[in-house]
């Protein structure tokens, strides 16, 4: 923001400050795209959920498995089988407006290779926006 307001030399409009957000956290679809997600738990209490996370990497389409103690465990581990260990520093959820036909907005602090980043998802999915912040943290990580 501040570049973008030094370089204008005028006051940064709201609708600029969204088109910079949307680009930088929402639209980077590279070196990952989310596509979808179907997962599984067995009716055990205490049972993990499988996942396949249906991503493109670098427009080819990947097919990835994990399993975890929920949907984004289970989604970092599809995620790990392609590029190694990462880490979830930090996660927070919340709606855009009052509903249940509202979306989701997640962040995610994740460190990957001594590098840290945020990255935000927006889906009217709760874990499909979880999946999408974790995805845009790591376009950037993988980038840098």
């Amino acid at each position: 923001m501040q570049e973008l307001s030094e370089k204008s030399k005028k006051e940064v409009q709201n609708e600029q400050i969204w088109s910079l957000f949307e680009e930088i956290y929402l639209k980077t679809k590279e070196p990952l795209e989310y596509i979808n997600y179907v997962s599984k738990k067995d009716d055990q209490p205490s049972s993990d959920i499988e996942m396949t996370l249906e991503i493109n990497k670098h427009s080819k389409p990947k097919q990835l498995k994990g399993t975890g103690n929920g949907p984004i465990d289970a989604a970092k581990h599809a995620l790990e089988t392609l590029i190694g260990p990462f880490k979830i520093e930090d996660f927070v959820t919340h709606s855009r407006k009052q509903g249940s036909n509202s979306e989701a907005v997640a962040y995610m602090k994740l460190s990957y290779n001594q590098k840290t980043h945020f990255g935000v998802g927006i889906d009217t999915n709760t874990n499909s926006a979880a999946i999408k912040a974790l995805i845009s943290a790591l376009n950037h990580l993988l980038k840098t």
